[in-house]
């Protein structure tokens, strides 16, 4: 990865990277997680002596409601902080709240963009995001390479000229509330997903489909991964 320069970077970093926050009172060093999944810049209550500031140097944040990633509200922030996000010549202006029980200080996915540390087209496929040089370089070889006096094909004869499947529209849009969302997914998968209150006081549902052969093994051990990658595998 080349952060910085005029190629994209291959591809995004999921571990925490060391970030210069400069700030009103001065400036100093921090490890910090990209999360794509953020909409703001996270630090907990003990990363301030990190960075030299005060509880009293905090700003009021807004009133609007923060959430996590399963819906749940988050507590008020204690307060915000002003600053510049410098990482190999990159800058980010952001505000950064301070909450309660962060252990780990989050760059937020805007951050991550004008840091570099991911594409500005994240995260559409790579295939997409070629960099302008390569894609003229490429369309120009496969010109060269090309028959000029071939006939077009015909549409009907095209192979694979499968008909396109749009889509299908989710029936609400991106400002109903993390609550509305759950409630719709809740009713429309019902088969499959559970709320948290039912995980907890109810039996799982009967599984669909012919039964399943389960194999034992004494030095067995059990394996789970709970926490969601915050940058998909494909990217």
């Amino acid at each position: 990865m080349e952060l910085g320069s005029s190629i994209l970077p291959s591809a995004p970093s999921h571990h925490p990277v060391t970030v210069t926050v400069v700030h009103s009172k001065g400036s100093s060093s921090i490890s910090m997680l990209p999360d794509t999944g953020a909409n703001a810049t996270i630090i907990g209550p003990g990363h301030l002596t990190r960075l030299e500031v005060y509880p009293s140097d905090l700003q009021p944040t807004p009133a609007d409601s923060r959430y996590t990633a399963d819906g749940s509200s988050m507590s008020p922030a204690l307060g915000s902080l002003q600053a510049e996000l410098h990482l190999k010549g990159n800058m980010a202006r952001v505000w950064i709240d301070v909450h309660e029980d962060i252990p780990v200080p989050l760059l937020s996915h805007q951050a991550c963009k004008e840091l570099w540390l991911i594409p500005d087209r994240f995260p559409q496929p790579i295939a997409e995001v070629t960099h302008a040089s390569v894609r003229v370089h490429t369309q120009d070889k496969e010109a060269t390479a090309a028959v000029p006096d071939a006939a077009p094909m015909p549409t009907s004869e095209l192979p694979f000229s499968l008909p396109s499947t749009p889509t299908p529209a989710l029936p609400f849009n991106a400002t109903v509330t993390p609550a509305q969302a759950k409630a719709f997914f809740l009713k429309e998968y019902k088969d499959v997903l559970m709320s948290r209150a039912d995980l907890f006081n109810s039996p799982l549902k009967s599984m669909a489909g012919p039964p399943m052969r389960i194999h034992l093994h004494e030095d067995a051990r059990p394996f789970a991964i709970h926490t969601p990658r915050q940058i998909p595998l494909a990217f």
